[in-house]
């Protein structure tokens, strides 16, 4: 222990309290000047009703404020301290002492022995050792400006929390605008929605809202009040290209509601609401052109069909497909990109079809139901043209449709009026068949030729003779033979002609009694149920001689007939030929 250890400490003890004062004065100021700053923005904030841009000025301004009470005050105080000598010094001039206070402090340093003459310094620092005993270190200290600086302090935080508690909203207002909200102080006047063209738009926003309208399509407003209604609003407007400025009445409704309609847009605008005492951030009106969207449907045709199903035409809404066919459709615009392209389908079976179609009646819990299918960009940087994905729905089309096209651009628009039409189902006929015989007057051991023929839109399958015995006496009896097998090579024929040969022998026949034949032929339609279609019967009368001999004399009377009449006809004598 030193002999000046109790003079140190004391100067120690003064140091702190030294520190506390002017650190504890500057922190004080420091708070208070924040308070004041922050006070007076919003004063002003309150009264300028500032935009974003100049409160991000105001921002800056006010961290640059504190930051530069900070480096003018608080750096200095917190980044140096005071020395026992200096603090010594303090203490001598508050004393008016000769100095012999640091003069001994410095004597008691280590590398005071290699200075001067050793007696000298024992004896200034024994000197001092009394003395310092009855020195009172504090005297010309003073605590009062700590005091009188947290007081300042808490008298502005007083008032902050004052104002804070009677104007609350204000106060929260502020507070959002201070950190670049979009808040607005209260006013009497409350602008509670505004919708233009159909879109509902924020009042009040930070980032800039565009809305667009559509090229030569007029311009509508529509602005809910409450609180204080006024009797009249304005739409305030400024041509972002000429800079013209305006303004547009709006004619009040019922339940504060005023609306104001333009017929026609020059140029794009930028719009502001004023009712009463508010008034809404600036809406910019771009008037865009309206999507030019073309749409192109492709089929695929059951595999039966081939390529014998017509192509569809580009830009066509309503047309027919078989049933089973595939379809894809791609949509495509010519003057911009497109935000979203949705294909809404009504009567669409909403179970995955198998191949092989249901039968006709079954139709499932879903049936009839409503399916949208969002289409996809075709090009991940254009997307200006979009595809249907594969869907089962679209897979094989059983049933007609009516669809509609619910495309957006990116200026958010769609085309007027909505893309719409129906896919119905192209009939596929039955195939046609005839088939003839050269007498209908047979025996029965008679072995008949008949001739026939069978068309179809797409091809001929199996084709079958089937005959039906009619007894004068006794049950009827049915029979069939196949004259051309389904898989046959040539089951594709569109066309499809051939003779046959009926054996009667085989029948049992008597005179009297009758065979009626028929050729029924099926058309190809790959795993679908193939249709039938069948030729008038030929009815077969079973006879004996004198029935053949009869009917071979009607036969020559009719054609003497019929020579007699053609020849009248020629020479002009008689009646027209019957």
């Amino acid at each position: 222990m030193t002999q000046l250890a109790v003079l140190r400490s004391r100067l120690q003890s003064l140091r702190a309290a030294r520190a506390a004062v002017q650190r504890g004065a500057a922190l004080s100021w420091l708070a208070a000047g924040g308070l004041a700053r922050w006070g007076g923005a919003w004063w002003l904030d309150w009264m300028m009703g500032w935009d974003r841009a100049s409160r991000t000025v105001i921002l800056f301004a006010w961290f640059a404020a504190v930051a530069g009470m900070l480096h003018r005050w608080i750096r200095p105080l917190f980044g140096r301290r005071e020395s026992v000598e200096q603090l010594a010094l303090w203490v001598e001039r508050q004393h008016r002492l000769d100095g012999d206070l640091v003069s001994a402090l410095q004597f008691e340093s280590p590398e005071a022995r290699t200075w001067g003459s050793p007696r000298l310094t024992h004896a200034v620092i024994d000197y001092v050792a009394v003395f310092s005993r009855g020195l009172n270190v504090f005297d010309g200290f003073t605590w009062q400006p700590l005091p009188r600086c947290l007081a300042m302090m808490a008298g502005l935080l007083i008032v902050a929390i004052g104002l804070c508690v009677a104007s609350p909203a204000e106060a929260s207002v502020f507070w959002n605008r201070f950190w670049l909200g979009a808040a607005r102080y209260p006013t009497r006047t409350v602008i509670d929605e505004v919708v233009i063209n159909g879109r509902a738009v924020t009042p009040f926003h930070t980032d800039r809202v565009t809305v667009a309208v559509p090229q030569d399509e007029p311009l509508s407003i529509e602005v809910r009040l409450r609180g204080e209604v006024p009797p009249a609003a304005l739409a305030v407007i400024r041509g972002l290209r000429s800079g013209e400025r305006g303004q547009w009445p709006l004619q009040p409704s019922a339940d504060g509601v005023f609306t104001a309609a333009q017929p026609h847009l020059p140029e794009n605008l930028r719009l502001w609401i004023r009712a009463g005492d508010a008034e809404t951030d600036p809406v910019d009106i771009a008037v865009v052109p309206l999507p030019v969207v073309d749409v192109r449907w492709s089929v695929e045709p059951p595999r039966y069909a081939g390529a014998k199903a017509a192509a569809i035409p580009a830009g066509t809404r309503s047309f027919a497909v078989l049933a089973g066919s595939r379809i894809s459709c791609t949509v495509s615009c010519a003057n911009k990109s497109l935000q979203s392209a949705m294909l809404r389908m009504e009567g669409v079976d909403a179970r995955v079809l198998a191949p092989s179609p249901p039968s006709s009646g079954e139709r499932g819990p879903d049936a009839e139901r409503a399916m949208s299918l969002s289409l996809v960009p075709t090009k991940s940087v254009d997307a200006t043209v979009w595809s249907s994905p594969a869907h089962p729905q679209l897979n094989i089309v059983q049933q007609p449709l009516r669809y509609e096209l619910l495309v957006v651009d990116a200026d958010g628009l769609s085309p007027q009026p909505t893309i719409a039409g129906e896919i119905r189902l192209q009939t596929d006929r039955p195939p046609r068949v005839v088939a003839a015989a050269v007498s209908r007057k047979v025996l029965p051991q008679a072995q008949p030729r008949l001739s026939y023929g069978a068309s179809d839109d797409f091809g001929v399958g199996e084709i079958r003779l089937e005959w039906e015995v009619v007894p004068e006496n006794g049950p009827r009896r049915k029979e069939s033979r196949i004259l051309r097998p389904r898989n046959a090579s040539s089951s594709t024929d569109d066309v499809v002609r051939g003779e046959t040969v009926l054996d009667l022998r085989s029948l049992g026949l008597s005179p009297g009694d009758e065979v009626r034949v028929v050729v029924a032929a099926e058309d190809d339609r790959g795993d679908f149920p193939a249709q039938t279609g069948r030729s008038e019967p030929v009815v077969l009368e079973v006879t004996d001689k004198n029935g053949i001999l009869e009917s071979l004399l009607e036969i020559d009377q009719q054609s003497a007939k019929q020579l007699d009449a053609i020849i009248e006809k020629e020479l002009g004598i008689g009646g027209p030929a019957k």
